[in-house]
């Protein structure tokens, strides 16, 4: 079974199965939709959007993963005798290529609780950058704006909290549990495969705070491997390969919880050895310096994101190369020198630990 399976046949209202991390991650899955044509109608019931001509235009709404199935997903939720109550309280969403944001927050109430869910990454090139800020900053232009819009969710509904968030937004979902002022109200906070924090200390000022923290991944997980990790996480298995299991409706469920596994594949492991350790032998200065000289070569192509650069690729690689000739040779030299390290550092986790064997057999 999987999330969309779950929402089609789990019929059951909250009066008699209580909200889980199931119907979090669904309603996280809607943070994806724009929903900026019906803020002015919330708060509103989920149910009150059946035969809205909003439910029409869902696949073309959708910024992320597989529209088809999410939207398949969200239809089920609003004719679900299970979500229809729930309240959507409010939505906020920005975009600045200027300030490098991308930023997605949709709040609801179900089952007496406040839940405050945040978007991952689009396919944009801002929603992009923004992650990569992560590597070299402490703070990226989504904070504040999620810090705002929880205080202000918070004065509108008086039940227990719960945070979540997918991607960047589960990174987003755990910053706000480590900076908040005051966590009395926060009683639970997921973050599905959101990639950790460059600062190891985010929770040293309220190691407590951490217990309220669930983090999960796939076994095959990229993203939520990468930076310092705040929590221990759950293995999830996924239906889906490598770098696609970030897409959480691969995530395998039963009885109404996921199936976890004892470890990653190898291919995660890999991948989270080598990136984290190419990343930590750069300076902060060069991480900047890399991510601003990367983006800069794709705001030279006619495209505003990944999906477009990956139909297109043909006629915008060569505008890449002509980005990449136009730099100083300074920066040409810096390009090669990182890339040549993220190489060396493959290759470093690749090359058999020679000799281990020998060093831990007993001595005669």
């Amino acid at each position: 079974m999987n999330l969309l399976r779950y929402v089609k046949t789990t019929f059951a209202p909250f009066q008699e199965l209580a909200l889980n991390k199931l119907d979090v991650l669904a309603f996280v899955w809607t943070s994806y939709f724009n929903m900026a044509s019906l803020v002015s109608k919330m708060p509103l019931r989920l149910g009150e959007l059946k035969g809205d001509p909003y439910l029409g235009r869902l696949e073309k709404l959708h910024e992320s993963f597989v529209p088809k199935t999410s939207s398949s997903l969200f239809r089920s939720m609003v004719l679900s005798p299970r979500y229809r109550d729930a309240r959507i309280l409010s939505y906020r969403k920005v975009s600045d290529e200027g300030k490098a944001i991308q930023f997605g927050a949709i709040a609801y109430e179900a089952d007496g609780h406040l839940i405050v869910v945040f978007e991952g990454t689009d396919l944009s090139y801002v929603g992009w950058k923004e992650d990569c800020i992560m590597s070299y900053s402490d703070t990226i232009g989504s904070y504040p704006l999620a810090e705002r819009f929880l205080q202000e969710m918070m004065r509108l509904s008086s039940y227990p909290v719960i945070i979540a968030g997918h991607s960047k937004g589960g990174n987003v979902a755990a910053y706000l549990l480590a900076s908040a002022e005051d966590d009395s109200r926060i009683e639970r906070v997921y973050s599905f495969e959101g990639p950790g924090f460059r600062n190891p200390n985010v929770f040293a000022a309220h190691p407590e705070r951490v217990a309220k923290l669930e983090k999960y991944i796939p076994h095959s997980a990229v993203v939520g491997v990468l930076l310092n990790n705040e929590a221990e996480t759950r293995i999830v298995k996924s239906r889906s390969v490598a770098v696609l299991q970030h897409n959480a409706l691969k995530w395998v469920i039963h009885d109404n919880d996921f199936i976890y596994l004892s470890k990653r594949t190898m291919s995660s492991r890999f991948i989270d050895k080598t990136a984290n350790a190419w990343i930590a032998g750069l300076t902060s200065e060069e991480r900047e310096r890399f991510v601003q000289l990367f983006f800069g070569a794709l705001n030279q192509t006619d495209t505003m994101g990944f999906g477009q650069l990956a139909m297109r690729i043909g006629k915008e690689l060569p505008l890449l190369f002509k980005a990449f000739r136009s730099l100083s040779p300074g920066d040409k030299e810096f390009l090669r020198r990182v890339l040549r390290r993220f190489g060396n550092q493959a290759l470093l986790e690749i090359k058999p630990k020679t000799g281990m064997k020998k060093e831990a057999a007993p001595s005669k």
